[in-house]
């Protein structure tokens, strides 16, 4: 059975694949700066979101679902040597 996700409104959410490679990582969390997602209406400051790491630091693939709020989005996020250890 197929979920699908509901604004606060009730309307169905748009979907969207979002692909990023990840700010940082530590053995708790990946950390991301969502490109869709601002602190308010008013502001450009993006929204960081977190996700589990699994305790490993490798450079990989992960897909995770996204915290967005308006959308029903879907993050491939890769670790690469770009991302910061912490």
């Amino acid at each position: 059975m197929k979920v699908k996700q509901l604004d606060r409104t009730g309307n169905l959410k748009p979907h969207i694949s979002i692909n990023i490679v990840a700010d940082a990582i530590d053995l708790n969390h990946v950390y991301v700066y969502c490109p869709i997602c601002k602190k308010t209406r008013y502001s450009c400051k993006p929204v960081l979101h977190i996700h589990g790491s699994g305790g490993n630091l490798n450079n990989r693939l992960e897909s995770r679902s996204g915290h967005c709020e308006n959308y029903n989005s879907t993050f491939n996020i890769a670790i690469t040597d770009d991302t910061i250890r912490l």
